[in-house]
């Protein structure tokens, strides 16, 4: 670990032992060392936007080595003598930190500028991905219709999109599309709503105080997609469910279901063409 005894500053003419000459060149005690993972824009630059940005870099190399102890890693010498090194301070390169400075990079893992000048670094697409950073708002996947689904060589494994045919999540599991667990918010049918549409992961409180109610199963149900019934007010006794399969297999069977127990709540999940709906929950 390297610490400064005194502030470097921009190295001034004549013999240089403890100072910053440009953005990627610095003498410490008496070692002239070219920083390897950073190529900044040279003082006599051929432009003046060149020769801005390195007295950009110049002074923020200058701040960063300030900033307090930092580690060298020497990795040799370049063809002029100077000593190729890496300069880190707990476990960060200041290279690279100078790079996201002066090459109008940002290390935001939030994202949080919304600016349309500065390009994001690795580190910081990574943290928005992966390390919570995307804030309390709402994330948008892809999102379209079941033709528009990814296909070929575009589709991995674990692929997620909002299907607008099915008005559900989906993913890929490597062999097909199917539906996403959990479920929508429960709503209240009654005989005035009958037929009732039923979508992938709707729950139902279902109230047949007024008359029985027919609810249609999905038509082009994905494989895991589920539903779920409640009889809300104790009458499927004497006002029936009807379930009506739309295509599909309930319970292997090519018939509607009619759910006639009182206080009945049932749960059904899709198993493919071949066997249809089946019963997973009986609450």
């Amino acid at each position: 670990m390297f610490s400064i005894a005194a502030a470097l500053a921009v190295c001034a003419p004549g013999p240089r032992d403890h100072c910053v000459h440009d953005g990627d060149t610095v003498w410490l005690e008496g070692e002239k060392i070219r920083i390897a993972d950073i190529d900044t824009p040279e003082l006599i630059g051929a432009c003046e936007y060149e020769r801005a940005l390195a007295l950009r870099a110049r002074n923020r190399l200058i701040q960063l080595l300030n900033a307090g102890a930092f580690e060298i890693a020497r990795t040799g010498q370049d063809r002029y003598g100077r000593t190729l090194a890496t300069l880190h301070r707990s476990g960060r390169s200041i290279g690279a930190q100078l790079g996201a400075t002066i090459n109008e990079f940002s290390t935001d893992e939030t994202l949080g500028n919304d600016s349309n000048t500065a390009v994001p670094t690795e580190r910081a697409v990574v943290g928005f991905l992966t390390r919570d950073k995307m804030g309390t708002g709402a994330f948008v996947p892809p999102t379209g219709t079941t033709a528009e689904r990814t296909t070929g060589d575009n589709l991995f494994t674990g692929a997620l999109r909002f299907n607008t045919s099915l008005v559900t999540w989906e993913g890929y599991n490597g062999t097909q599309w199917t539906g996403i667990g959990g479920g929508n918010p429960w709503v209240t049918k009654t005989n005035s709503d009958s037929p009732v549409t039923v979508a992938a992961n709707d729950r139902m409180f279902i109230d047949t105080t007024g008359g029985a109610v027919t609810a249609n199963l999905p038509g082009s149900p994905l494989v895991g997609d589920e539903v779920s019934f409640v009889d809300l007010a104790s009458t499927f006794d004497t006002a029936n469910l009807t379930i009506g399969r739309n295509g599909n297999k309930i319970m292997n069977q090519t018939a509607d279901m009619t759910v006639s127990t009182e206080d009945a709540g049932i749960k059904l999940v899709y198993t493919g063409a071949t066997y249809g709906w089946k019963l997973v929950q009986n609450f």
